[in-house]
């Protein structure tokens, strides 16, 4: 996406909004792809429920113009928008400046740079971040591909430190090298990643919703290069929970059961096959205890296994037959 805002959770914390845009108009004079919409989002599998009209200019020929087509058709027109907020009643809007529950959004580096310096600054709504401090002898040393460096997001409440993402500034040495302005100096790689709470008494456990912008300054204005992603994450363990289709409304019962043992579960995935046996994977340091916690909230019924390759789930459960 090109922009992003948030819009709200749903009261019981069950979904979410976005408004967003994707694409970018150029002008009367140049090609332009861009879409832009309000979509409701269900906040255990994260995918699109609902999504409303709210502008296009989509020139043909262009890469995405054909997906955006889709999209817009897709789409209910713009006036059931406003029936649809009201029903909803979203709330949180304000959560990256005002957090509920003591909990704040914070951020450390999660890997040093070779050239430039990554710095990261508290604002009022926001984290800043930066990859700046680049020399003159950047033209020399750029070739190498250097990708960005890392940051590392944690939910932050009393003494409490709560891992939520790590993630790389989307741009290298390269496109660093490749901006030009005025001075024909390097530009710098700039973001800021937002923290939105959900409702405290959400049946289906407290999570987060993490928004990442970025912006590449010194880079050409006809050809721009920000972006914007989101992340949905529980302020505990990172918990999937894989099921058939068919087994939708029993997991989301069992996902309310698990929230109310302290084990929310932040992605439900229904793409599991039917499987006689319960199996649970687990990884990192605390989570063979994590695991045996789930069997116990389970009923005492499953197979435990360690993952070995690294990923941001400290848990995965494939249900069995129950």
């Amino acid at each position: 996406m090109t922009e992003l805002r948030f819009l709200g959770w749903s009261e019981d914390g069950r979904s979410f909004v976005l408004r967003t845009a994707y694409g970018r108009d150029m002008g009367e004079l140049d090609a332009s792809d861009r879409l832009e919409l309000i979509q409701a989002h269900d906040s255990l599998t994260g995918k699109m429920m609902r999504s409303f009209r709210l502008a296009r200019r989509i020139d043909k020929g262009l890469e995405r113009a054909e997906l955006y087509e889709k999209a817009w058709a897709e789409a209910s027109p713009k006036r059931e928008w406003k029936a649809y907020r009201a029903t909803h009643r979203l709330t949180g809007h304000r959560g990256a400046a005002r957090p509920p529950d003591g909990w704040s959004l914070s951020a450390e580096p999660a890997s040093t740079p070779q050239h430039g310096k990554l710095t990261l600054k508290r604002e009022i709504d926001h984290i800043a971040t930066a990859w700046e401090g680049f020399g003159p002898e950047l033209k020399q040393t750029a070739g190498r591909g250097e990708p960005g460096p890392g940051v590392r997001l944690l939910g932050v409440k009393g003494g409490r430190q709560t891992p939520l993402l790590v993630y790389r500034v989307p741009y290298d040495l390269r496109d660093i090298a490749g901006c030009v302005d005025y001075t024909s100096s390097p530009g710098r790689a700039v973001g800021a990643a937002r923290a939105f709470w959900s409702p405290k008494r959400s049946p289906i456990g407290a999570r987060v919703l993490l928004t990442l912008e970025a912006n590449l300054e010194g880079w050409t204005e006809e050809d721009p290069r920000n972006e914007v992603r989101y992340y949905l994450r529980t302020l505990g363990p990172q918990i999937q929970l894989v099921s058939p289709a068919e087994g939708e409304a029993s997991a989301r019962a069992l996902a309310e059961k698990l929230a109310a043992a302290g084990l929310a579960v932040t992605q439900l995935s229904l793409t599991g096959k039917p499987r006689e046996k319960t199996l649970i994977y687990h990884r990192g340091s605390g989570g063979a205890e994590l695991a045996r916690r789930m069997v116990k909230a389970l009923g005492g019924q499953a197979e435990i296994s360690a993952l070995s390759k690294p990923g941001w789930l400290d848990l995965v459960v494939l249900l069995g037959a129950r």
